[in-house]
């Protein structure tokens, strides 16, 4: 195992490459006051004190950083938090820079994909979802986006000694230059099985991509009623689904594929069947699935047998109609995410189905009950 390379080294190249654009100060540790309570000008010069950079720039942020905390829960815990995040981080597209302290802590700083940024407000339902399933994992460095800060590799510890990089410094940089995918947070959110509070996008693209989007919505609008393919979903009712410009084509999570056909809540996921059914029913909305699709599939000794099981044990009668519930949500929230290739072409979009003839297969779907 080569030795880790020097603090000073890892400091001048890491530094203002994790730092937000726009803000050249970090915040530097007070020995007397025990607060960062100095802030001093980013150089690359190696601070002598423990230094942290801003996470924010008006409410906005390029890097999603993840504490693990070791002083309550210990190294253990922080080490098997630690390695399930960063399944759950790589297996959604997440480019890594990771470090430890002396003390047994750990950092996880994901960069979000090139030109684009997350709000504030984004990502704090992400953080609850972590907090909720992390014991070790402490949100506070992104929950304040005034002064939210998190230190950088190489950085001084409190007890001695320097936060020492994982793996290579060549490595370090690739990742914070070839960045994230664009779908790393909705990716997240599908597979946790939580939306964000409010449907938005979770990635923004410059102003001048913001302006290129918004001219090309005054252009959908008119054409509305000409063509369909300008919006986030096509087709209607039950066979609504995403526009195949936006589907995900990127296999199914493994956790999600095992719950779709045992029904079965692997490791620590989920906490709940709830959240593994809309893990599984956004997966698969993503994916350009409809509702009339996804229910055929969750009949018994279909692929997604399992998925089916858990609607019918929890809700019985009202199984397609849940069903149909979280799939519209899915679909609310899958329609507001641009997509790779044509981002500034698609526009909200909500459609309910109609009732369930005698013969339909809302019918079938209740006969398995009986």
């Amino acid at each position: 195992m080569s030795a880790p390379p020097p603090p000073a080294a890892v400091w001048k190249a890491l530094a203002r490459r994790l730092s937000q654009p726009g803000r050249d100060r970090m915040k530097v540790f007070d020995p007397e006051t025990k607060e960062y309570a100095k802030t001093r000008r980013i150089s690359d010069r190696l601070p002598p004190f423990m230094a942290a950079v801003y996470l924010y720039k008006n409410r906005r942020t390029t890097l999603l950083a993840l504490d693990f905390d070791s002083k309550t829960h210990g190294r253990d815990q922080v080490d098997a938090d630690f390695a399930r995040t960063l399944e759950w981080l790589t297996a959604c597209g997440a480019r890594v820079v990771t470090d430890r302290s002396t003390n047994g802590g750990r950092h996880i700083l994901v960069p979000l994909a090139i030109g684009t940024t997350a709000s504030f407000d984004e990502i704090q339902p992400l953080l609850r979802q972590l907090q909720a399933r992390l014991p070790s994992f402490d949100p506070k460095p992104m929950q304040n986006p005034k002064e939210g800060c998190i230190s950088v590799p190489s950085t001084p510890c409190a007890g001695g000694g320097h936060r020492i990089l994982d793996g290579s410094l060549v490595d370090a940089i690739n990742a914070l230059t070839e960045r994230s995918e664009p779908t790393l947070l909705p990716a997240l959110y599908a597979l946790l099985g939580t939306l964000p509070s409010t449907p938005t996008s979770s990635t923004h693209t410059s102003r001048h991509a913001e302006g290129t989007s918004r001219h090309a919505e005054g252009t959908s609008r008119h054409a509305e009623g000409t063509s369909r393919h300008a919006e986030g979903t096509t087709g209607r009712g039950e066979h609504e689904r995403m526009t195949e410009g936006a589907r995900w084509t990127k296999p199914m999570p493994l956790d999600v594929a095992a719950f779709l056909s045992s029904g079965v809540l692997t490791r620590t996921t989920w906490r709940s069947q709830s959240e593994a059914r809309m893990s599984a029913v956004l997966n698969a909305v993503l994916r350009g699935h409809s509702h009339a699709e996804i229910r055929a599939q969750s009949f018994p000794g279909q692929q997604w047998s399992g998925l089916g099981e858990s609607y019918r044990t929890k809700h019985g009668p009202n199984a397609d109609a849940q069903l149909a519930r979280d799939v519209r949500k899915a679909l609310r929230y899958a329609s507001t995410l641009p997509a790779k290739t044509n981002p500034s072409a698609h526009r909200y979009r909500y459609s309910q189905s109609g009732g369930s003839p005698a013969d339909s297969p809302q019918s079938r779907w209740l006969a398995v009950l009986t």
